[in-house]
């Protein structure tokens, strides 16, 4: 009703100037006819006033026609406040609670995964996590947090992938209670490598066919785009593939880009970037989740593939390893710690492979010269580490994260860091360093 009333008010203004102006018009042309030097006197306002006038009349029909617009432009800025504190309030949620509330429910007797119970993104959440515009929470929601990660030498195998190249279909198997026996929990459509049959050498674009293991996790800001948001390291080639004298390195499930579209790969499994999250959400950091890669036609019962003891005895093996590597690194980091805090250029440069380091952009020989002006200018370094995860490893290289606090006496810093190790003469060296932000990389 009062947008009626303004526009009925406008339009009577308007009709009252557009009549003044025409009367002062026919009054200056009555003058000039008759040869008057004067004006005929009207009741028209003067030239300042029939100014502000017109400026009124311009903003008022400014408002006359963007009124309606305003009205909507209110309602969605209402709408759009109220959705960001819907987002921030999941993202407060996401942060404050992600580790308990994405661990996977146990069974009180055995302590494995309840199928029944294995939790599920809200739908809200899974909106939230499809959204650009929201990629702060879709990254608290599919990171894992290795601070509430089981020990590695407790972790149970709840889980089990079966790849199928021959439908291209991945499922997700969760044990029953008994233990012994598989259920399937989610299937997921998959890409596989362009080239039939059995992975021999490095670059024929097969798949391998086996039993695997997962050995890492790289998050999206140690990715090429390509990979999409995360990536599982399997542990190809394992024992079996050298003893058939097959090689190759680099084998993941991974996600893709977002605005391609690929028929095969160059021998990873390929999913969807929703359902590769989907995935993370089950498997959260994943070392020691058997993967089986088949090529079965017409593969009518996934959950009947796995060897249960097989398996847990492969499974003990891969984590074991895993825990001797988790302790191992946090020694050598803490000894790079106080190499580092010592300000000895010989010391600390001992920890990296100076062929082959690079960091922030510069090799070695760069990087050295940086630390050791700093060293030289600074009379104190406080170095802190915490949270150390190893996010994957192999018999020759490994990647450690953790969180790091630097101080000196004018700067106070405290980031996620990467540390990349690689074997040298039987010495774990470091080959690659890199630092993130706490937005970039949740520990």
């Amino acid at each position: 009703m009062w947008l009626h009333k303004t526009r009925y008010f406008f339009t009577l203004l308007a009709k009252n100037a557009q009549f003044k102006w025409s009367t002062w018009r026919q009054g200056k042309a009555i003058a000039k006819a008759y040869g008057s030097r004067k004006r005929l006197q009207v009741s028209v306002p003067g030239r300042r006033v029939i100014g502000i006038g017109l400026c009124s009349l311009v903003a008022l029909g400014a408002l006359y026609i963007t009124a309606p617009y305003a009205v909507k432009g209110y309602d969605a800025a209402a709408r759009g406040f109220v959705k960001v504190k819907q987002v921030l309030a999941l993202r407060k949620t996401a942060l404050m609670g992600a580790a308990a509330k994405l661990a996977p429910v146990r069974d009180k007797k055995d302590g494995r995964v309840a199928p029944a119970e294995v939790p599920r993104a809200p739908k809200a959440a899974a909106a939230v996590v499809e959204s650009k515009a929201a990629m702060p929470l879709a990254d608290s929601l599919h990171r894992y947090q290795p601070s509430a990660a089981a020990p590695a030498d407790s972790r149970p195998m709840d889980f089990c992938i079966v790849a199928n190249k021959a439908d291209r279909t991945l499922y997700l198997l969760t044990r029953s209670e008994d233990g012994d026996a598989w259920k399937n929990i989610e299937t997921f459509s998959i890409l596989v490598g362009g080239n039939e049959g059995q992975k021999m050498t490095e670059g024929d674009k097969r798949t391998p066919e086996g039993t695997y293991f997962i050995v890492g996790r790289k998050e999206s800001e140690e990715l090429n785009a390509i990979y999409g948001p995360l990536a599982y390291v399997l542990n190809y080639p394992n024992e079996d593939d050298r003893k058939a004298g097959r090689t190759g390195q680099g084998i993941w499930i991974h996600g893709t880009r977002e605005d391609t579209t690929r028929e095969a790969t160059r021998g990873c499994v390929v999913l969807d970037n929703k359902n590769i999250l989907t995935l993370s959400r089950y498997l959260q950091l994943g070392i020691g989740t058997p993967v089986l890669i088949v090529n079965t036609p017409d593969l009518k019962e996934p959950r009947l593939l796995p060897n249960t003891a097989q398996l847990l005895a492969l499974h003990r093996r891969i984590v074991q390893e895993y825990a001797v590597r988790q302790n191992e690194f946090k020694e050598i980091v803490g000894q790079w710690k106080q190499a580092w805090e010592s300000r000895n250029i010989d010391i600390y440069g001992r920890f990296y492979d100076a062929e082959r380091f690079s960091g922030d952009g510069m090799r070695w020989d760069a990087w050295r010269d940086k630390k050791e002006r700093i060293f030289k200018a600074l009379s104190k370094i406080n170095v802190g580490v915490d949270k150390i995860c190893v996010s994957e490893f192999s018999e020759s290289t490994s990647v450690v994260l953790f969180m790091q606090r630097y101080e000196t006496e004018a700067l106070h810093l405290q980031r996620p860091k990467k540390l990349s190790f690689a074997k040298s003469d039987g010495q774990w060296k470091i080959i690659k360093e890199e630092t993130f932000s706490r937005q970039e990389l949740l520990l």
